[in-house]
């Protein structure tokens, strides 16, 4: 009884530290989100998707590589988004190009730091 009664504390003490890990990244990850201005139902969207990976898969969820994990159309609703606003405030892109090309462009712009 005693060997039972430690092995279920220890499977109480696993799963507590594995949920605490899943809550660190899942704040890392709203950050970002919060960051990119990401609107809130897509940042729900997301946020249901990493968690059925990390339960299903077991998937590593970090911040880095967090477009690499998502399937492509949260990969899209997000290049959209963050990639669409930008495009939107540039007065010489809206008076050139089309909507339709705008909207082709969100997907292939890559974001650039210099430093």
């Amino acid at each position: 009884v005693a060997y039972t009664m430690n092995a279920i504390g220890t499977l109480f003490q696993q799963f507590n530290r594995r949920s605490s890990v899943y809550k660190e990244k899942i704040i890392s990850i709203n950050n970002y989100l919060n960051k990119k201005s990401i609107s809130k139902e897509l940042q729900v969207r997301i946020r249901k998707y990493l968690r059925y990976l990390w339960d299903t898969d077991n998937v590593e969820i970090e911040e880095a590589s967090l477009m690499e994990i998502l399937s492509e159309s949260l990969r899209r609703k997000i290049l959209i988004e963050v990639n669409g606003k930008i495009l939107a405030n540039c007065a010489v892109l809206q008076a050139t190009f089309s909507p339709a090309f705008l909207a082709q462009l969100t997907l292939v712009i890559k974001e650039k730091t210099y430093t």
